[in-house]
């Protein structure tokens, strides 16, 4: 773990090698903070997640259009989300990587 507080941001999760996790897009985000980590695969999660929560799910919740899946993005982060992470599963939609900042 990186940070030097008691607050886990989502560099600490992304830097645990054992995770494996990688970032695909919102390298700028990586400062954001973590309260809380559900896994969900209900439809419209932003509706049932706030501040601070990071959104876990294998992808289902996920919008296979690209055009829906920056909509979908984008109301996470007005419903003031960490982060998304997407499990690399079968079930997952391709996930469109715009622009990886």
């Amino acid at each position: 773990m990186q940070s030097s507080g008691a607050v886990l941001l989502i560099e600490d999760l992304v830097s645990t090698a054992n995770l494996g996790i990688k970032v695909l897009a919102g390298r700028d985000g990586l400062a954001r903070e973590v309260l809380w980590a559900h896994s969900r695969e209900i439809q419209l999660p932003e509706q049932w997640l706030g501040p601070h929560e990071l959104l876990m799910t294998v992808g289902l919740c996920v919008p296979t259009d690209p055009i829906e899946q920056v909509e979908f993005i984008q109301k996470l982060d007005d419903a003031g989300l960490s982060g998304l992470m997407i499990g690399d599963h079968d079930v997952a939609p391709p996930v469109s990587i715009g622009d990886a900042r």
